[in-house]
């Protein structure tokens, strides 16, 4: 489940379902999941969702880089990178809990 990114973000319900209705396993509730992942150290997270790149800023990226690939070391010593921040216009951050 953990090396899963799909299985990941799955609820305790989807989980309980899941295995109750594995052949061969016994069948649990939503709730004795929660409680089993709360004992081995899980909790309840917002993952941070960030917006995917169009295909014309990939293009600009890819420019940047090979008008750049030729600097010393030298060259970036004279650039400040600010820190990165995801920002969507007209939306809320984080509204998937996992």
């Amino acid at each position: 489940m953990l090396k899963n990114s799909t299985t990941r973000m799955w609820s305790c319900r989807r989980i309980s379902y899941e295995v109750s209705n594995t052949p061969g396993w016994q069948k649990v509730s939503a709730s004795t999941v929660y409680r089993t992942l709360k004992s081995n150290g899980y909790s309840v997270f917002k993952r941070t969702v960030k917006p995917g790149l169009t295909d014309e800023q990939k293009k600009i990226r890819l420019q940047w880089c090979l008008d750049h690939k030729d600097w010393t070391l030298e060259d970036w010593k004279n650039v400040i990178f600010s820190d990165e921040t995801s920002v969507i216009i007209g939306g809320v951050r984080g509204k998937k809990r996992v």
